[in-house]
């Protein structure tokens, strides 16, 4: 019993003490002193294979974000290996300075994709005869354009990134498929080998340092 009055007490002292032992010094001074640094996990990403680390610097009331991650999906008709990666400048618009950064941001980001997709064996019909077949695709895309988004944190320890955004994507593919016509998808935004407009979303989870 001694030692659920005890977390009941430290859990409230902690949420509220921390934080003003953060600000101890000249809080309204542009130089940030708390914790500057996030490692976060992107969760929409993972609905499409791709397992991709957000690491973000805070830098007075701006930061950047680095994102890396490999693609991996295997089913029974594709198999596909790939990366991603890309970088932003964020904008701050008033940051609370206590342990972690917190608000609303905007800013300009370039994003870079790599991916071999390998179709499993499927039929072609050509002149009266179903032809069994595998191929492999290539795509390599790049996406340049805006975001914004909302930041906060529990207890200065975990941080929630919330964001939204639009870019111009433009792919390169080719294939070793050995018949002309051949279907990339273009028109459809989900698939890799899609140019033009490309909204975008995310939410992501991680910890400060």
């Amino acid at each position: 019993m001694n030692k659920v009055y005890f977390f009941a007490l430290f859990i409230p002292l902690y949420m509220f003490i921390v934080p003003g032992y953060c600000q101890i010094g000249n809080p309204e001074s542009e130089y940030f002193l708390g914790k500057k640094n996030e490692i976060r996990l992107e969760f929409f990403h993972s609905w499409t294979g791709s397992f991709i680390v957000d690491y973000e610097r805070h830098i007075k009331k701006s930061s950047f974000l680095i994102s890396v991650g490999p693609t991996i999906i295997e089913n029974s008709q594709k198999i596909d290996n790939g990366f991603h990666s890309e970088f932003q400048a964020r904008f701050f618009s008033r940051p609370k300075r206590d342990c972690a950064f917190k608000g609303i941001y905007v800013g300009p980001f370039i994003q870079y994709k790599y991916l071999e997709r390998q179709k499993k064996d499927h039929y072609y019909f050509l002149e009266g005869n179903n032809n069994k077949i595998s191929n492999t695709d290539i795509y390599s895309s790049i996406t340049a354009g805006f975001i914004c988004g909302l930041k906060l944190s529990i207890v200065n320890m975990i941080s929630l990134d919330f964001s939204i955004g639009t870019g111009m994507k433009y792919t390169d593919k080719s294939t070793d498929y050995p018949y002309t016509n051949y279907d990339y998808d273009d028109d459809n935004p989900l698939e890799p080998g899609y140019s033009g407009i490309l909204p975008r979303a995310n939410f992501s989870f991680g910890i400060l340092f």
